[in-house]
């Protein structure tokens, strides 16, 4: 009676290492779920922007302010006109980069002047903040400084021009978008900024609004980046 109980405990012992064994070999860790864990975990740990140079694009309606044309006879306030801008970067780590930029913008005069039109062109020196990296969602914001030189057309007939230079320096340039991705090395998405500068002239503060798209790369992206966005 002993020996018959002796064998069923070592019985119930083999199964109990055999079901451990073969839960063993269906742990978690080889679950789709969990590779996907990981993948964002090492996109999270990772530093895969550090040292790339990043470059934009991007083109916006522009919306001066009436204070970026001084008041005075044949001058009238800016209206509603296009920008162009364009940024070159240097990653500090994966998610801060450092960039000149640079933009021209124009617009045309609002009322009572035919010939009048203003442009305005900046250079200036910025930072971004990017919310992810190796995902092909990359929101972002950023910060920056910047000179500006407009010229204002002052005269009111046509094609009889002549240009008054205004300089100012934009003190606070701030931008944010979205970026989507769909490949490593390029990304397409839409921003919105506002330019806050003062003329040098006479200290009077201006300000601008700019909407648009904006196409970004990133040629030295690893191919991993879609696969580590291919896993969510």
């Amino acid at each position: 009676m002993r020996a018959v109980a002796v064998l069923v405990v070592a019985g119930l012992a083999s199964h109990a290492d055999a079901a451990s064994a073969d839960e063993g070999r269906r742990t978690p860790a080889t679950s789709p779920a969990a590779s996907i864990d990981a993948k964002r975990k090492q996109a999270l740990t990772e530093d895969l922007r550090y040292g790339h140079v990043v470059g934009s694009v991007g083109a916006g309606l522009w919306v001066p302010s009436a204070s970026f044309a001084p008041t005075g006879a044949g001058l009238t306030a800016p209206a509603v006109g296009l920008e162009l801008r364009a940024r070159l970067g240097l990653a500090f780590s994966g998610y801060v980069v450092g960039f000149a930029e640079g933009s021209v913008a124009r617009a045309t005069g609002k009322t009572g002047c035919e010939a009048c039109a203003t442009t305005s062109l900046t250079a200036g020196l910025g930072v971004s903040a990017h919310l992810a990296q190796g995902f092909a969602a990359d929101p972002w914001v950023s910060f920056g400084v910047a000179y500006r030189d407009t010229l204002l057309t002052v005269d009111d007939v046509p094609r009889a021009v002549s240009d008054a230079p205004v300089h100012g320096i934009d003190f606070a340039r701030v931008a944010m978008g979205f970026d989507h991705a769909p490949l490593p090395w390029l990304g397409l998405g839409p921003f919105v900024a506002s330019n806050v500068g003062v003329r040098l002239f006479d200290g009077e503060v201006y300000a601008d609004f700019v909407a648009g798209l904006r196409v970004t790369f990133d040629p030295s992206s690893s191919a991993r980046r879609l696969v580590i966005d291919g896993a969510r």
